[in-house]
């Protein structure tokens, strides 16, 4: 048995630790759904708003009942309504390389910028398990702690 060292490239795993990485967290085999894919477009500069393309690659890994989303090295502004997870689907990041930008006002209604439901609605949805996130930043757009 070898052991295989994930390797780390300006704060970007690499090579075949990413590989490794990457079957950690797919568990099962499934491909992960990558959000910079062209039919999702989620933009890794910051420049655009990548809300909607996010979830939108969290809703195709979920068609198939389970799966596994990654968002790339990058900075990527979300903004309210924010993003809902989805049972058995884990979103992951590249460690401190892959920033999530919260920008906007938070709504009256307490919500993460990931979120199963909110504060005051709970999702009632009985699939809603085995939903995971990991390895990533969020940081809110003005440097308040309304999205922390």
């Amino acid at each position: 048995m070898s052991i295989i060292v994930p390797t780390l490239r300006d704060g970007v795993l690499t090579g075949s630790g990413r590989n490794a990485v990457l079957e950690a967290v797919t568990d099962r085999g499934v491909t992960p759904v990558n959000v910079t894919d062209a039919r999702f477009g989620a933009d890794p500069k910051g420049v655009r708003d990548s809300t909607a393309a996010i979830q939108a690659a969290i809703d195709a890994a979920a068609a198939g009942g389970q799966g596994a989303v990654e968002i790339p090295a990058g900075v990527y502004k979300v903004s309210d309504p924010f993003i809902s997870l989805a049972a058995e689907v884990t979103v992951f990041g590249h460690g401190d390389a892959t920033v999530i930008v919260a920008t906007g006002k938070a709504p009256e209604e307490k919500i993460g910028v990931f979120h199963i439901g909110s504060y005051n609605t709970r999702r009632q949805d009985p699939r809603m398990y085995r939903s995971g996130l990991r390895d990533l930043m969020i940081k809110t757009g003005d440097g308040s702690q309304a999205h922390q």
